[in-house]
Parts: structure tokens; sequence; C-alpha cells
């Protein structure tokens, strides 16, 4: 941006732009200003480049921030980090359900340790299953879908994406396998999913990264970009996946040091498959230990932040399996 004194330059003509005249900024870059249109659409031949490599900067620096948390949150029971498991398929991965459930009575994301916690004392005394967080009694599969489609006819962003899975998995309402299969269902899906999207729901971008990396709608080199912009929206969110993601194509593309930032911020977040690529690199020499150490613990930390004696008892019971 061009100053001089408390005074600032259009980038074309030079003239100086007072506090009390319109500027003109540049929405890519965010650095370039104008005194008018005009100006800005002269100097664009000679701006253009500048502009792409400062768009390319601003666009890494936000990606490659340490989210706080997962797209999950808290379990607003426990006050405990939500645990995201992954399921390998071949290099790429998709979410499995089975640390967390969602209800469709109150519309919230519970932790199975709750879950289970719940289901321990409700088993004691003899009571029928109730939802931890509400405590309304627990409904049947074509309820629970009823509900969700209540909600998202009403424009609950969680609940659209969560109706588009359903379409898409094809009967297997909070199941923890997503079929990704060509039966003509999918381009529904795609809809709910681009609904959602819109609306700012995390998993729903996502689900598209995922649809369009398998080339669910037609796979071409376009598609390729499409589910890499979803699987970034979604990493910058906090999606530890979605990030797992981004550094198996990086590292398809011989970017190997973008993925290991990502697979680095991914691990600082729980994600034991980043865990392993990154073991695998430091056993080969491209990863120093030191960089190794310094990750494993901060992966062993946000483990630990996602722990519970109910968890514990859960998977002991094998009610998460």
């Amino acid at each position: 941006m061009q100053r001089t004194g408390e005074d600032m330059l259009c980038a074309f003509c030079d003239k100086v732009i007072t506090d009390d005249e319109e500027v003109i900024t540049c929405g890519c870059c965010e650095a370039a200003i104008y005194c008018r249109r005009k100006c800005q659409k002269s100097h664009w031949s000679t701006h253009q480049r500048d502009c792409e490599l400062r768009s390319v900067v601003l666009q890494d620096d936000l990606l490659f921030q340490q989210p706080a948390k997962t797209h999950l949150g808290d379990c607003p029971l426990c006050c405990l980090p939500i645990p995201v498991l992954e399921c390998n398929d071949g290099s790429f991965l998709l979410n499995e359900r089975n640390f967390y459930k969602l209800y469709p009575c109150c519309m919230k994301i519970v932790c199975h340790g709750c879950i289970s916690a719940r289901s321990l004392v409700e088993r004691s005394v003899g009571i029928s299953p109730n939802c931890p967080f509400c405590s309304r009694s627990f409904t049947s599969m074509e309820k629970g879908l009823e509900l969700i489609k209540t909600e998202a006819e009403e424009g609950n962003a969680l609940a659209i994406c969560e109706y588009g899975d359903y379409v898409q998995r094809v009967g297997s309402y909070n199941g923890v396998t997503r079929n990704l299969g060509d039966d003509g269902r999918h381009f529904e899906s795609y809809d709910y999913w681009m609904r959602a999207a819109a609306m700012g729901s995390i998993q729903a971008h996502f689900a598209l990264s995922a649809a369009f990396h398998h080339g669910m709608y037609g796979y071409d080199d376009a598609d390729v970009g499409v589910s890499r912009n979803h699987a970034a929206r979604a990493a910058i969110a906090g999606h530890p996946v979605a990030r797992f993601n981004l550094g198996v194509m990086e590292k398809s593309e011989g970017n190997r040091d973008r993925a290991v930032m990502h697979w680095n911020i991914a691990a600082r977040q729980g994600s034991s498959s980043s865990m392993k690529k990154l073991k695998k690199l430091k056993n080969r020499g491209s990863v120093s230990k030191e960089y190794y150490s310094a990750t494993k613990e901060a992966y062993r930390e946000a483990k630990e932040k996602m722990a519970s004696h109910e968890k514990s008892l859960a998977l002991s019971a094998h009610i998460i399996n």
C-alpha cells in the first residue's frame, strides 16, 4: 500500500488519496489501492503477477496456522475435545463416527465416552436409553431421520449436511461406512452438501472434498482442484482428516515440505495417520529427529486432552469399536 505521510498514493497514477476520498483496494491481495476503478483496470496487466504471488502468501499464512480445536469442538457434556477417528481408504482418509454421535432430538454431537457412561447408568437401573444431553426418549432410525429432515427444511446447516450423508449412504443413517458408489443418488447428496457448505458446514466441505477426490461426479483435472479447495476450507476450520488428505495430495505432486507441514498440524490435533506418515519420513531421513520428537509430544498431549474414564470404559466394553 503506497503512502506519503498520512496520505495514500494510487498504485497506477500516483495521485494522493486523502482521507475524505473513496479508496479502492485490490480484493485479492489487499495491498494495492486505487483512486478509481479505471486505474485499477489499467494497472491489472502490471499488477497481476505480484497480486497472484501475494494472494498465495496470504492463503498459505491462513492455511498453515495451527487450529485451536478440531471442527468438532468439545463434547457439550464432558467438555473434552471430541476425537476424530480415521478410516484408511487407500491413502485418502474418510471419517467414521465411532467416537461421537449426532442426536436428532436436540442436534447435539456427544462423544461416545458420555454416551457409554449414560448407558451404563441406564442399564444398572433398568431404564430405556435416552438422549444423554436432553434426556428425550431414544428414537428409531426412521424417527431420527424425520427429525433431521425437518431441521434441514428449516435451514439447519448441520442437519442439511447430515441428510446429505444419509442420501449418500442410502439407508445406513448414523452408520460408520460412507458409500461412494455410483448409484445415481450421489447427485442429490451433492445438492445437500453444497447448501450446507454455503452455510458454513465444515463437514460438508470435507464430504465434497472426498466425493470429488473419488470421482463421484465424473473425474477430471478440474475435480482435483475442487477437492483440494474444499479440503483446504475444512482444514483451516480444524478438520484433521481433511488436513491429512491435503498432505497426501501435496506428497503425490512432489511437494514434500508442504505435505510435512500439513501432517505436522494434523498430528498436533491427534491424527494418528499423520504421525505414521511423519514416522516413515523420519526413518528415511526426510524429517529430522528433533522435528519428529516435537510433533510426537504435541500429538501425545492432544490425545491426553481427549481421554476420559468414560471413553476408556467404552473401549473396554467394545462400545467403541
